[in-house]
């Protein structure tokens, strides 16, 4: 799976939020990989386009503040149309 830049940037996404750079946190579970895969293709999109990325497994997540990032993208397995547990309790 490949994100195109282009795509991004014709959505007015250009890594500059008012002349400050963008940051954004991307976090995800995952079962068999899947969700993952995905998770690091979105990150990796996003920093093509010039935005400060971080890519976390929900697992390693500690503590996050909103005032850390622009925004947040959340990426979890679903069984029954819920979250993962631990989606959930992030």
């Amino acid at each position: 799976m490949r994100l195109q830049s282009h795509t991004l940037k014709s959505l007015g996404v250009d890594g500059v939020n008012g002349g400050m750079k963008m940051k954004g946190i991307v976090v995800y579970d995952t079962s068999y990989g899947n969700t993952k895969k995905i998770a690091e293709t979105i990150a990796e999109t996003l920093k093509e386009s010039g935005i400060e990325v971080d890519l976390f497994d929900v697992k390693d997540v500690k503590k996050l503040s909103a005032k850390d990032c622009n925004f947040l993208v959340l990426g979890s397995p679903t069984r029954f149309g819920t979250l993962s547990l631990q989606s959930e309790v992030f």
